[in-house]
């Protein structure tokens, strides 16, 4: 299904036309956040503020009023929300007996995803990392935008850099073997002493398994979803993917499945990994997001010139399929 995204406030327009139009509108995108952060604005039209409401709080919990406002954002809150404020304002020079000016302001976070790193290592024993030496191989905390072509392969799926904080290449909340010539090629650093979230994301699971598409043993044409329409796919036994599929959403690894990412494909959104699974991950391709492993027994075999990179508006786009 097609998810069309309009801001709040251009909604209400649409619906109530030029008469909601505000004298003075002012924008807050706090970035990437996450539980328990807490974000703040002040609405600063021209003039002194005499009013100030809720109109939506985007599901955090704000205090405050009335040009200044402080939230917070709770716990198993992934997604991008937006909020919505408006009021009254009098310039300078108008009098008690002038129209009420009015102001309206939107706010945005990318609030966790319910991941701390790009490799998040959550639950189970016996997890193996192994980087090999392609000069390009990398594990990258750094965030980047999507590619422009959803279509694009090898070279053509580097992406872009943004301004996002950095977060850990490997977070994990157990102990982890990584192997291999790794130290300049994990971006952001490793964590090995996290907190898990391990019973979120079996929560998440439960939920996605009804709605997911299963995936024969081969694939090398067609898609596993796209941008304007993620899916949730599953893997069950044993599946390449290879030549230059591109895919969108969530790619969930059961028990006792094996994947196999080579060619030049690219995946944007969230891949998990169950337990007693091997990843492997070779040739060209490209994977925008993050990796969970929940379950015992994973090995993750990263080849060739493959790249894993933070992407939080992949992360962002998956979340609409989660609870």
């Amino acid at each position: 299904m097609h998810r069309v995204k309009l801001s709040i406030a251009l909604l209400a327009s649409l619906i109530y036309g030029d008469a909601f139009c505000a004298d003075y509108t002012q924008h807050e995108d706090f970035g990437a956040k996450k539980a328990g952060d807490i974000v703040s604005f002040t609405v600063t039209p021209p003039g002194r503020v005499l009013t100030g409401r809720v109109d939506n709080p985007g599901g955090l919990t704000w205090v405050g009023g009335p040009e200044s406002w402080t939230g917070t954002i709770p716990p198993d809150f992934a997604g991008v929300h937006n909020g919505f404020f408006s009021g009254t304002y009098q310039p300078p020079g108008e009098g008690s007996g002038s129209r009420e000016y009015t102001w309206e302001l939107d706010t945005k976070a990318m609030v966790g995803f319910g991941v701390d790193g790009v490799i998040n290592v959550y639950g189970g024993t016996n997890v193996q990392i192994g980087v090999g030496n392609g000069k390009k191989v990398v594990i990258d905390g750094r965030d980047y935008n999507l590619p422009l072509d959803f279509y694009c392969s090898g070279a053509g799926c580097n992406g872009t850099l943004s301004t996002n904080p950095v977060i850990p290449g490997v977070f994990s909340a157990k102990p982890v073997f990584i192997t291999g010539n790794y130290k300049d090629k994990i971006i952001g650093g490793i964590i090995t002493n996290g907190t898990s979230q391990c019973s979120y994301w079996q929560k998440q699971v439960a939920t996605l398994i009804p709605q997911a598409i299963p995936l024969s043993d081969k694939i090398n044409t067609g898609t596993l979803g796209t941008w304007n329409n993620p899916e949730v796919v599953l893997v069950r036994g044993d599946t390449t993917i290879s030549g230059s599929v591109p895919g969108a959403g969530i790619l969930i690894v059961m028990p006792n499945g094996n994947i196999t990412l080579t060619g030049n494909c690219h995946y944007e959104g969230r891949i998990i990994l169950m337990g007693d699974n091997n990843f492997s991950l070779q040739g060209n391709a490209s994977i925008f997001g993050a990796v969970v492993v929940i379950g015992d027994n994973v090995n993750i075999q990263i080849q060739g010139s493959l790249q894993i990179m933070q992407s939080l508006k992949a992360l962002a786009n998956a979340a609409e399929l989660m609870q």
